[in-house]
């Protein structure tokens, strides 16, 4: 500011005073009291001066009545802040956070005791996601907390958060919320807070060699997950005294066996125990009747309890990669269940025969399925499903219960070695929006192809493809089509050319010769790839593509290049290196003006 137009100042409290100057808004830590009827001998003993707010303020000129009025408001923020012992929610989080652990650093009265309890309790505002309250800073203030009730109402709930706490170091954090605790995922080690009560507890620490008995002093505990626990080999009988627990979940924790006890955890609806060392179930599991997600994954179960079936209200069942031989007929009473994972199931030797009672199953994984040679016949009734994975299981035709499933979207049948693609009378798949058959032996895709109307995905690389239909033009919903590593594959099929809305054509690595002059028609293509192929020209309507955004034309018998290639306005990356082809100089400076990312020899 220049000399008409002075500093201004507000002062907070005796240690507090608020600057207008040329830079912008500053707040001052002094060591002795300022006298009002002078503010300016406030900055005569300036022990820290902090800027809050920036302004750009040309020189010479008096600041606008905007920044003034900022000023004023900010002023009268922090004179309310000030007296109510810094309470918390008064400022923006991240400047009140700022602001405290400067005051606390020097000294300023009552801003240590502010600062702990903005540790502890945070500072919640009306529209604040959850707020990180204890981390590495506070860490130490909080193990010399005594005062547990602003915090939990139950001190032997605080005394075992504080043991917790010291177990896993300076990596726990503590949380406040007012919204529902199953919105947020948290990470780490930490612990949820609502209402006072613990409700969540995350722990992820390698050195733990027992289970921590605290855990089960937390009476009100909804949620636990514990991972990466390497040393602890069972849970403990008491884990039932958790009876407020509803979801429980176990990463990378070698347990042997879980407790018979389990079956008491009455509001349990979520349990997860992957990736630990189980051989079996409890049979006291089939008693947790309100039960939605089960997940035994990446374990060496043998059997599961013939009762299964008792958990009525189950909706998800994963059991991936685990020693089961069969799954017991009682599956098909789950009439909830929407989702069946049974991936890498490789001693799998069958289905259940009535797997077709599951009326709700939208989804089922039988991926790496090696011992499945058969579909049973109730396959083709499990109407509401959506998602079929049946790719790496070794069949040789498409199963006929397969082509039933009138709902189904995703079909996953890759890396089998299916021969024919069905025939026309047999197709039910009248809403498949993408099919995945690459890496089969697949040699011609039939005129019936064109009763999948609302594809707009198909997968067919790796295959012996040599001809697909033209009836192919009729999907015109289309977006993404691939047959790669075809090698017997000459000619791209003139239907394909009529898909005004694909927009990624990959037929790489075939023995494709020519590409027709119609390729003009597919306006909307943003991703083309023909390379290593034994294409010998680029036709001149190539430049009708003007939303071409990729081209790879590499490794093929190209000797020129249409002018009309100029034309291809969004082009961002063309690959043409590896063809006997002799570049005019000066030839791609178009190209280089926009940017594109031009690979040649």
């Amino acid at each position: 500011m220049s000399k008409d137009h002075p500093k201004e100042e507000i002062i907070i409290n005796e240690s507090l005073t608020l600057e207008l100057n040329s830079r912008g808004i500053d707040l001052l830590i002094h060591e002795d009291v300022p006298n009002e009827s002078n503010s300016t001998l406030a900055n005569k003993n300036v022990k820290y001066r902090k800027q809050v707010k920036e302004f750009p303020i040309k020189k010479g000129m008096p600041p606008s009545s905007e920044i003034k009025k900022e000023f004023h408001k900010l002023g009268t923020l922090l004179k309310k802040w000030s007296e109510g012992s810094f309470a918390s929610g008064v400022l923006p989080l991240k400047m009140e956070a700022e602001l405290l652990r400067v005051l606390a650093d020097y000294k300023v009265p009552g801003a240590e005791a502010a600062a702990k309890r903005f540790a502890v309790q945070g500072a919640l505002s009306s529209n604040s996601r959850l707020r990180k309250l204890i981390d590495y800073h506070y860490y130490q203030k909080f193990l010399e907390l005594d005062d547990y009730e602003a915090i939990i109402e139950n001190k032997d709930e605080f005394k075992a958060l504080k043991s917790l706490v010291e177990q896993c170091a300076e990596i726990f954090s503590i949380y406040f919320s007012k919204k529902k605790f199953n919105k947020f995922q948290l990470a780490g080690n930490n612990c949820l807070i609502k209402d006072r009560k613990i409700i969540w507890l995350n722990i992820s620490k390698e050195s733990l060699k027992n289970f921590p008995q605290e855990i089960l002093k937390l009476k009100n505990l909804k949620k636990l997950f514990l991972k990466w626990a390497r040393r602890i080999t069972f849970l403990p009988e008491e884990i039932s005294e958790l009876r407020e627990l509803e979801w429980l979940k176990t990463f990378d924790c070698p347990f042997k066996e879980l407790p018979e006890s389990i079956g008491n955890l009455k509001k349990l609806k979520t349990l997860k125990i992957r990736d630990a060392s189980l051989t079996s179930l409890p049979n006291s599991i089939t008693h947790l009747t309100n039960l939605k997600i089960l997940d035994i994954s990446f374990n060496e179960i043998e059997q599961l309890p013939e009762e299964i079936g008792m958990l009525k209200n189950l909706k998800k069942l994963i059991l991936n990669r685990n020693k089961f031989t069969e799954i017991p007929d009682s599956i098909t009473n789950l009439k909830k269940l929407r989702v069946l994972s049974l991936f890498a199931l490789r001693h799998l030797e069958k289905l259940p025969k009535n797997i077709g009672n599951l009326k709700n199953l939208r989804v089922l994984n039988l991926k790496l399925c090696y011992g499945l040679k058969r579909l049973p016949r109730s396959f083709k009734k499990l109407k509401s499903l959506r998602n079929l994975r049946l790719d790496d299981c070794g069949f040789k035709k498409i199963p006929k219960s397969v082509l039933g499933l009138r709902n189904l979207r995703w079909l996953n049948l890759a890396r089998n070695s299916i021969k024919k693609f069905p025939k026309h009378a047999n197709i039910k798949w009248n809403k498949l929006l993408r099919l995945k058959l690459k890496y089969n032996a697949i040699k011609t895709i039939p005129d019936s192809i064109k009763k999948l109307k609302r594809l707009n995905k198909l997968e067919l690389g790796f295959n012996r493809l040599k001809k697909i239909s033209n009836s192919i033009s009729e999907l015109k919903r289309l977006k993404i089509i691939e047959f790669s590593n075809n090698f017997h594959f000459n000619k791209l099929p003139e239907g394909l050319m009529k898909l005004k809305d694909l927009k990624i054509l990959d037929a790489h690595a075939n023995s494709i010769e020519a590409i027709p002059e119609s390729i003009k028609n597919l306006k909307n293509l943003s991703e083309l790839y023909l390379n290593h192929n034994k294409i010998k020209k680029i036709p001149e309507s190539f430049g009708a593509l003007k939303n071409l955004r990729k081209l790879n034309l590499s490794s093929n018998l190209i000797t020129h290049l249409p002018k009309s290639l100029e034309n291809l306005d969004n082009l961002e990356f063309f690959i043409i290196d590896d063809n006997p082809i002799k570049i005019p100089l000066g030839y791609f400076k178009k190209f280089e003006r926009r940017e594109t990312i031009f690979i040649h020899d």
